[in-house]
């Protein structure tokens, strides 16, 4: 059975000649780029996650503005 990623694709696995300490610092570049790649990607949906967090909390305040006064804080 192959290898597979989360989303049920087969893992390519890369097989280098010689001792490899060419291939390294590319292999690196790759790596530092592809967690760049995820840094940005989290980034986005976790800031879309509160953009929308916040509009569905505005909505529900607008909507409950009467009742508000109702509200009393907990410790």
């Amino acid at each position: 059975m192959l290898p597979s990623n989360a989303r049920g694709g087969a893992i390519r696995i890369l097989v280098f000649p010689g001792d490899g300490k060419q291939v390294a610092p590319d292999l690196n570049e790759e790596l530092e780029a592809e967690r760049e790649r995820i840094g940005r990607l989290l980034h986005d949906e976790v800031g879309q996650l509160l953009y929308a967090a916040r509009l569905n909390l505005q909505h529900f305040l607008s909507q409950h503005q009467a009742h508000l006064g109702d509200i009393t804080p907990t410790k």
